[in-house]
């Protein structure tokens, strides 16, 4: 019996002697230059990534009421004049994009609410809005080197009621009725002398309906008939006296009758 035994442990230790080693122990072992320039990588991404975490904690936290200057955490430009109340914006708040203004705003419980102004990559006046609930909402005036271009009036961010540009001296050039961003109605054109000289009816946006061009005595001297944005109808071109000059018969948009020129006391041209 103590033979039999002797011989089992004989042959354990030889199988365990011959099993092949453990796989961790077969890889080759990691130079410790390589070792070092992990730990260090691991090092500087965990220091980022808290960096990160810190500043992103601050940027979230609420600010104290008062007056706040906003820098650019890498060049020291100017980013963000806020008055604070009540941990929200609540004043006349400024924006700036490289040291620019480029928005000044009234907010109400960081809510865009009341006037506006909008500015140029020059820093130059470009429009002055008005803000409702943050939609805009009332006049809203396009500015172009300190001069008003255009006037419109706006409903939940759409125009909506009349819309009026400019020409340089500030005449009056368009007046252009809108309904919910569409031009709806009869709009007017003018000369820089203020004479009305053409009108057009739209729906929806597209001519529907008649245009007139008058000359500056306010006679008609053409008048073109629309329907969806295509002519149809009869074209009609006037002298001065009201005669009647020429005309152009118009199917969807294409001719059917060719013109047909007149002598001013109304005998057709041959």
């Amino acid at each position: 019996m103590v033979e039999k035994s002797a011989h089992y442990m004989n042959f354990k230790e030889e199988k365990v002697t011959d099993e092949a080693a453990p796989e961790s122990e077969m890889l080759p072992e990691v130079p410790p230059a390589v070792a070092l320039a992990a730990l260090i990588t691991a090092q500087v991404d965990k220091a980022i990534a808290d960096e990160d975490a810190r500043r992103k904690a601050e940027a979230e936290r609420p600010l104290d009421d008062g007056v706040h200057q906003i820098l650019d955490e890498n060049t020291g430009a100017l980013q963000e004049i806020l008055v604070i109340e009540n941990g929200m914006r609540n004043g006349i708040c400024e924006f700036y994009l490289g040291g620019v203004i480029y928005l000044k705003a009234t907010y109400i419980n960081d809510v865009k609410d009341g006037p506006a102004i909008e500015y140029n990559v020059k820093g130059e006046m470009a429009r002055k809005v008005f803000y409702r609930n943050d939609v805009m909402h009332g006049v809203v005036e396009a500015y172009e080197r300190g001069r008003v271009t255009s006037m419109t009036m706006y409903e939940d961010n759409q125009p909506h009621g009349l819309s009026i540009e400019y020409d340089n001296q500030g005449n009056v050039i368009t007046k252009f009725p809108k309904i919910l961003g569409e031009t709806q109605g009869v709009a007017e054109h003018y000369d820089k002398l203020g004479h009305l000289v053409k009108t057009c009816e739209y729906v929806r946006g597209v001519k529907h309906g008649f245009q007139k061009i008058f000359f500056p005595d306010g006679a008609l001297q053409r008048i073109e008939e629309y329907d969806d944005g295509l002519k149809v109808g009869t074209d009609r071109d006037y002298y001065p006296n009201g005669a009647l000059r020429s005309e152009t018969e118009y199917k969807q948009g294409k001719i059917v009758r060719a013109r047909v020129d007149y002598t001013v006391d109304g005998k057709i041209k041959g």
